[in-house]
């Protein structure tokens, strides 16, 4: 049931906002993006992939409401292989290079912690040793690919698709590589013909990405995948 402005004065909703804010936040685990997020697709009903990009804009100032840190490889095997995803869906499964050290899985990552200003010897040490030091030892893309290879346990190729992102990957390594589900279309050498200007795919590249992935969901799982609108650089959003 939906709420109009009639009852929502009557109750005097907004009059509490702050309070139910914070009561929501604390009870369920939410950051206040979240919260006026999920506000925000209540109110939409079932909405499209389009209504989801122009959200995009409305939320600007705030990316976090839209774009979480990476979530770690073994809390993303934890999930699909606890969710018995393999076995109840088609998943397609995007392997980054999330360098991070989250033991309770929830975003509060042990390493790298949050270096302050340019002041912070201590932190830029800290950083310097984990990504250029730590993140490069063969133990742990060892450790990383054990994640992946747990999952694979109960997948084959009618049911996971693997999608390398970033070079190097830890789908190289032995254990990984080969294996069936794996699409060896790394998405991040896009860049090299759609770059953004920051390091990123532009959304033609994007755009050509979604054409190659209906063409390889077909060729694997004969399934059809049609695109719900036409995507647009941010750009060209901004100048309507």
């Amino acid at each position: 049931m939906k709420l109009d402005s009639s009852v929502i004065r009557k109750i005097g909703l907004f009059k509490y906002y702050r309070l139910v804010r914070k009561w929501a936040c604390k009870t369920y685990n939410l950051t206040d993006s979240d919260l006026e997020l999920l506000i925000h697709f209540d109110c939409l009903g079932k909405f499209t992939r389009n209504d989801y990009i122009n959200g995009t804009y409305i939320y600007s100032w705030d990316k976090n409401r839209w774009e979480k840190l990476g979530i770690t490889l073994d809390a993303q095997a934890e999930y699909i292989i606890n969710n018995n995803l393999v076995n109840r869906y088609k998943v397609i499964w995007l392997i980054g290079h999330h360098h991070r050290a989250d033991p309770r899985a929830n975003g509060e990552y042990l390493l790298p912690y949050g270096w302050g200003s340019e002041n912070d010897v201590w932190g830029k040490l800290v950083q310097d040793i984990w990504f250029k030091k730590i993140t490069r030892m063969a133990w742990y893309n060892r450790t990383n690919s054990l994640f992946v290879k747990a999952v694979l346990g109960e997948a084959n190729v009618e049911n996971l698709m693997l999608i390398p992102i970033y070079r190097p990957n830890i789908i190289d390594q032995p254990m990984i590589k080969d294996h069936p589900c794996v699409w060896e279309y790394y998405l991040r050498d896009l860049t090299d013909e759609f770059a953004d200007g920051e390091g990123h795919i532009n959304q033609y590249g994007h755009n050509h990405f979604a054409i190659r992935l209906a063409s390889e969901v077909q060729e694997r799982w004969k399934i059809t995948l049609q695109k719900s609108g036409q995507t647009q650089l941010r750009s060209d959003f901004l100048k309507r």
